[in-house]
């Protein structure tokens, strides 16, 4: 789903939230998904229900933003079958880098790449879909991870996967207010 030339409809935090919490909703066994300020890209069963909620979501968001002619055209492209499928997980996880509106896939807030890796606290893309692909646990982690990283527009090199974040072994009381 694209915005017209010159619209951001994804700028605003609100209408962020609605549009993600939203196709959460719509596609929960959706495989990939990334929202960009202007367009969203999604991987996932195309069923009748799910392209006519895309289409009641960009009217709520149209009206939203007091914009009624906002949207193109919704495209739809099937998928061919599971090396267009990881193609696609590594478009929709470097195209915020892609757009240099970060500098890492694992830091834009609205993408399932960085779910994968725990960046976020409640999970949208279950593990089976990404293991399917990739392989399972860690070692597939690093696989979708090398896939992603090595891509040229990235660093021909790669870049070393993401680590777990820092734990300490040692217990901290807890201190309470006043």
């Amino acid at each position: 789903l694209r915005a017209t030339p010159g619209e951001a409809p994804f700028t605003p935090l609100a209408i962020s939230r609605l549009a993600w919490h939203s196709l959460r909703r719509l596609i929960p066994d959706a495989v990939s998904a990334v929202l960009m300020p202007n367009h969203l890209h999604l991987c996932g069963p195309l069923r009748p229900q799910v392209e006519l909620g895309i289409h009641g979501l960009a009217g709520k968001i149209a009206s939203a933003l007091g914009k009624p002619g906002l949207w193109e055209k919704l495209h739809v492209t099937p998928i061919s079958g599971p090396d267009a499928l990881r193609t696609q997980i590594r478009y929709h996880a470097l195209n915020p880098v892609r757009k240099r509106l970060c500098s890492d896939p694992l830091s834009w807030a609205w993408s399932t790449y960085r779910e994968h890796f725990g960046a976020t606290a409640d999970r949208w893309i279950g593990a089976r879909a990404i293991e399917s692909l990739f392989g399972e646990g860690a070692p597939g982690l690093r696989a979708l991870h090398a896939y992603c990283s090595a891509d040229p527009s990235v660093d021909v090199a790669g870049t070393p996967p993401p680590g777990g974040p820092a734990r300490s072994t040692r217990r901290r009381p807890c201190r309470r207010a006043g």
